[in-house]
């Protein structure tokens, strides 16, 4: 009883809830079923998916449609007109929005694109605070409506119709009018789910919701494999079905799996099943546990009304099973069960009870049940035991009033029984209890000189019995007198009031904490001696099975040091004899916030005012305290006093400049930049809030219009280290040294449009090398230097007659003096060649190193050594480098050949 209370507060709680939202939002827009638009109304095609993604894309559809804030108290409005989703998976989808809205006045349907399981005409997906109302969805392929991760939803005075598909191929139907799963905090009032192909509603782990005042009507299957149910569920907790409408599905109207904490009231459950199919249930529950089902009408199902099976720990209350085909209420393989107060009509059984253990049946009423069959009866019994049943009455019973097989240790006793019994265990059950046992409408018949003495007859009642004998010797010992009976049974059916303590009435918490202290306060409840504390992390509905946190006499209760998250009471008052029902649950979350800190101002480091490629790197000193950085940015001056002589100025505000991005480093390289001056500022964040911005720099872009592809010095380290190991190696081994000479000195010929006597002349001395031009002539050589089969030197050419204009000068000059000393030193000139080639290369190489490591600045300087030792040694001393030996020059020639493998 206590359960069944506990569990009506958490539902007033939610249905408040759901009657505020929707009274906000009819406040917006009315809700008429007559707006809904008959499924039939033409529309064209949709081209593509309606999309809305995030809570921007929420707020600019709204924006084009019913405005709104977002808020609770004025949510986003959309609507649509009619959408046509044939050829398309989905209809209309929104995903990852948090902010309050409403889907109002539209019409979806047709989704039927492809065979997978994600045809619907809406498809809701990691979805809050979002409200369905007034529309209307059908014809789709699979699913009308599928909601997956979503939260707090509203669906209400919505047609979902003709949903589904027969798979000829299978032979089986699938789609649903309403598939949820993995979702929390669902309202769904209202509304019509008739005609779909496997159910009505479909619910997979989903907790804390509510289903009431909706139609689940002609859910439909195939012959082959029957479906068709109006209310499918499966791994959910804490539902409430009431006040329903669930009938003619071909099926079952409702099928629960692994349910816990559900409750089932006031539902219409009736005309559900087909004829000549097994199974079809009006409900049918498996694997679950502390399910009350209260005041349902399960009558005319094709088989059974009720149907429990391997649930524990549930109530059964107050129901009617009428003209079912076969069981009122069937209980299986199910223990711990409390079956009160229900009345039972017209059926082929009134209770079928197979391995139902240690469950108590008080105060039912059956009514015309039974058969000529033996299995044909009230109570039928087959391995079930340790049962109690008492106060019941089996009335108009044709046949057997309890029919037991296999049963032992059951208590029956206080019963009304209008025929005979049978038990095949005899002895094994008790027929009465230490003061009386039942009632049985024939005894006064059968034995007229039995003497009634206080009401209890003083001849025993064989329980199996006809008119001209009697079999067995178990019978009930104390047979009731009728006026004994009804003088007992009166007091059952209305006990006295037992004490009752009032609940406690918990006051609303502050939320969120930002203290981790909180507070709980209640008013005394008269007759209470103190107060059980309860917490958990979720809703609290039920305090059955909730552990006892801590207990106090007084009115309030104090959590100290709690830690970011979200927490959850329940209060009950006690006293000696009984504990009061759980105080309405009360909820804060938890939030403290770092200490506040004054974040101090970013300080740009200085940069360039000019560049020429577009690219670059701000750069600033870290804030103690930030935990990211945001860069903003504008074409023009954010305010247009201040100097910017030295590139910075100070500035109050970041409006009217663009966020470029938020970094947690203290750099950020800008890319792709085209002409123009820009301005950055720079603003440190944490938990608490943000800096003041940092003062303006500028830069001023001037790409120049022939040099804006001009590569950066990167490549060329590679190649040229490439380059180094790669010539080195070819003319020590592959190419003759004749050929390299002559490859060199016709470059030089022709870079320098010079003719091979200007050549010899300065060689003597007359005339001076020039400098290189962009311009010059390309070298085309593919006639000089021979194609070699094993390294493609005509590559290292084409790199070489590529990158010519881009090398140091003093590299070009090099190369160059190089074939000049050639006419002097044509023994040596090979070994030079080598040596200063490999030397270069392995210096590059390791600028390049420096500069993918990050180190821009070292990397230039090694560059600028490079360069500098390469003008001053200029080969003046020709003589001494030739004096190196083919052995002094194998060990750095292996070396270098390593290098280009490791390279490649």
């Amino acid at each position: 009883m206590k359960k069944i209370t506990r569990q009506s507060d958490c539902l007033i709680w939610i249905f408040t809830t759901f009657v505020l939202f929707l009274t906000i939002f009819s406040s917006i827009y009315p809700t008429s079923s007559q707006d809904i638009k008959s499924p039939y109304d033409l529309s064209p095609k949709s081209s593509s998916v309606h999309q809305i993604i995030g809570n921007s894309g929420l707020a600019s559809a709204a924006a084009l449609m019913g405005g709104g804030s977002g808020t609770l108290n004025d949510p986003y409005v959309l609507f649509y007109d009619p959408i046509n989703a044939s050829l398309n998976y989905c209809g209309l989808l929104i995903q990852n929005t948090t902010k309050y809205a409403i889907l109002n006045n539209t019409e979806i349907f047709g989704a039927d694109l492809g065979t997978g399981y994600n045809i619907t005409n809406l498809n809701l997906s990691s979805v809050e605070n979002f409200m369905i109302n007034n529309c209307s969805f059908y014809n789709s392929d699979l699913d009308g409506i599928f909601i997956e991760n979503a939260t707090n939803l509203i669906i209400t005075n919505i047609n979902c119709t003709n949903n589904g598909r027969r798979n000829e191929a299978w032979t089986q139907v699938e789609g649903k009018g309403l598939n949820i799963i993995n979702s929390d905090f669902i309202n769904i009032s209202y509304s019509h789910f008739s005609k779909n192909l496997l159910s009505g509603i479909g619910l997979e782990n989903v907790n804390n919701s509510i289903i009431i005042s909706n139609n689940l009507t002609e859910n439909e299957g195939n012959a082959e494999e029957v479906n068709g149910i109006g209310l499918y569920a499966a791994d959910s907790n804490m539902i409430s079905i009431i006040d329903n409408n669930i009938s003619y599905n071909w099926l079952r109207g409702i099928h629960g799996i692994n349910l816990n904490d559900w409750i089932f009231e006031s539902n219409l459950v009736s005309f559900n099943g087909l004829s000549g199919f097994s199974e079809c249930h009006g409900a049918y529950i498996q694997y679950s546990k502390y399910i009350d089902i209260i005041n349902n009408n399960f009558s005319k199902n094709e088989e059974n009304g009720l149907v429990i099976d391997n649930s524990n720990l549930s109530i059964i209350k107050d129901n009617l099973a009428k003209e079912n085909g076969n069981s009122g209420i069937s209980i299986t393989s199910s223990d711990l069960i409390n079956i009160q107060n229900n009345s039972i009509e017209n059926c082929v059984k009134g209770f079928n009870l197979e391995w139902c253990d240690n469950s108590n049946f008080t105060l039912n009423l059956l009514n015309n049940c039974g058969g000529p069959g033996v299995e044909e009866t009230g109570f039928f019994l087959r391995s079930a035991d340790n049962n109690n049943f008492k106060w019941n009455i089996v009335n108009n019973s044709i046949g057997y009033d309890f029919y037991i097989s296999n049963s032992d240790l059951n208590s029956i006793y206080g019963n009304y029984l209008y025929n005979k019994s049978y038990d095949a265990n005899q002895d094994m059950n008790n027929w009465n209890f230490t003061d009386y046992g039942n009632y049985w409408n024939n005894y006064s018949v059968y034995y007229p000189g039995a003497i009634a003495t206080n009401g209890i007859y003083d001849t025993s009642y064989e329980r199996i019995y006809n008119e001209t004998s009697s079999f067995g010797n178990a019978s009930d010992y104390l047979p009731l007198t009728y006026d004994y009976w009804q003088e007992i049974y009166d007091e059952n059916l209305n006990p006295p009031e037992p004490l009752i303590l009032q609940s406690p009435v918990l006051q609303i918490l502050d939320n969120p904490d930002t203290d981790g202290n909180i507070t709980l306060n209640w008013d005394s409840i008269e007759n209470a001696i103190g107060y059980n504390i309860y917490n958990s992390s979720t809703f609290i509905s039920d305090i059955d099975h909730l552990p006892i946190y801590d207990t106090t006499s007084a009115l309030n209760y104090n959590f100290s040091g709690l830690s970011n998250g979200t927490y959850y009471y329940v209060v009950s008052a006690y006293n000696n004899s009984v504990e009061s029902n759980g105080s309405n649950c009360v909820w804060t979350e938890v939030r403290i916030l770092p200490q506040e800190i004054v974040l101090p101002t970013p300080i740009l480091d200085s940069i360039n005012s000019t560049d020429d490629d577009g690219s670059f790197r701000l750069s600033w000193q870290a804030v103690e305290g930030a935990v990211n950085y945001s860069i903003y940015y504008s074409s023009t001056n954010p305010e247009s006093s201040g100097n910017l002589e030295y590139l910075i100025t100070p500035i109050s505000s970041v409006d009217g400049m663009d966020l470029l991005d938020t970094v947690e480093t203290t750099f950020y390289d800008v890319t792709g930049l085209s002409n123009g001056t820009y301005y950055f500022v720079i603003v440190a964040n944490n938990e608490s809030g943000s800096s003041e911005p940092s003062e303006i720099i500028s830069v001023t872009v001037e790409i120049p219009p022939e040099e804006e592809q001009k590569p950066f010095f990167t490549p060329i380290i590679v190649i040229v280290s490439l380059l180094g190991v790669s010539i080195g190696a070819v003319a020590s081994y592959f190419v003759p040294s004749e050929k390299i000479v002559d490859f060199l000195k016709e470059s030089r010929d022709k870079i320098t449009r010079k003719t091979k006597s200007d050549v010899k002349s300065e060689v003597k001395g007359d005339g001076e090398t020039g400098d290189l031009k962009a311009n010059e002539q390309q070298l085309s050589l593919e006639e000089n230097v021979p194609i070699s089969t094993e390294i493609n030197w005509q590559r290292y050419i084409s790199i070489l007659e590529k990158l010519w204009n881009y090398l140091p000068k003093n590299l070009r000059d090099m190369l160059l003096n190089v074939v000049d000393k050639y006419l002097k030193f044509r023994d040596e000139a090979e070994l030079i060649i080598l040596n200063n080639f490999h030397t270069l290369s392995l210096g590059y190489l390791s600028s390049f190193i420096l500069f993918r490591t990050g180190d821009k600045n070292k990397c230039i300087s090694t560059l600028d050594e490079i360069t500098q030792e390469a003008r001053e040694k200029e080969f003046q001393n020709l003589s001494e480098e030739a004096e190196i030996t083919k052995e002094e020059f194998d060990a750095p020639l292996e070396e270098s050949t390593k290098e280009k493998e490791d390279l490649t």
